[in-house]
């Protein structure tokens, strides 16, 4: 259990034994001693109690393989980790208040579980969030079950990165920062992406929806202009 202020620094993937993580302070971290992922990675199950902040560790990665309950709320997890951050289990358990993940240090945080969360994804910070499947709502994926992917927050910018085969979505793409633009990178696809319901833009400012890579991609619902309320067609 980490405990009010604490800063863990992990130095064995098995230092926490079979029994679950449970991280219940917003101001403690973790810190990778040592490289935690692959066959190296935290098998743990985890239950955020709080938000929870994983700090850089330089040249180490960390491995998340057990599901995350996140406490019946609405959580943040704050990632600082510039060799990157994978969380590989099925995320629960938000109480419908949704996932915020607020990367710095250009860290990549990858989500590989069937997730269950109801609530919002939240996408902010100077790295980016990548999974391999957006799917839809209402469907357990990478992103949760829910209705909306916010990508930016205030003044922060977010990017979302799909590594997929291709598909179609129904999720709603939701501007939320002010001044904080918004990129959705399919460098990484092997297939085309495609957005069919409208986006909206819930910060209101002047902000950047970048589109980078390409498999001709589409969105083929509207993109409002949160200043004026006008349409764009995608």
């Amino acid at each position: 259990t980490q405990s009010a202020g604490n800063a863990i620094v992990i130095g064995n993937s098995a230092a926490f034994g079979t029994g679950t993580l449970a991280l219940n302070s917003s101001s403690g971290s973790l810190k990778a001693g040592v490289d935690l992922t692959g066959g190296n990675k935290i098998l743990n199950a985890i239950t955020l109690g709080a938000d929870a902040t994983l700090s850089n560790s330089g040249a180490f990665g960390m491995e998340f393989g057990g599901n995350v309950d996140l406490g019946g709320a609405v959580r943040t997890i704050n990632s600082s980790v510039s060799a990157g951050t994978t969380f590989d289990g099925a995320i629960s358990n938000d109480g419908g208040g949704g996932l915020t993940i607020v990367t710095t240090n250009s860290s990549v945080v990858t989500l590989n579980g069937t997730s269950s969360y109801t609530g919002k994804t939240t996408i902010a910070g100077t790295g980016q969030v990548r999974v391999a499947s957006i799917g839809n709502t209402g469907v357990n994926g990478n992103l949760g079950a829910g209705p909306i992917v916010e990508i930016g927050s205030t003044n922060k910018s977010g990017t979302l990165a799909y590594t997929g085969a291709g598909e179609s979505t129904d999720r709603t793409v939701n501007l939320g920062g002010t001044t904080g633009g918004a990129t959705i990178d399919v460098t990484g696809a092997t297939g085309a992406l495609t957005f069919v319901s409208d986006f909206t833009a819930s910060g209101l400012g002047i902000k950047t929806l970048t589109l980078k890579g390409g498999n001709n991609d589409t969105i083929s619902g509207k993109i409002v202009d949160s200043a004026g309320g006008r349409d764009r067609s995608g």
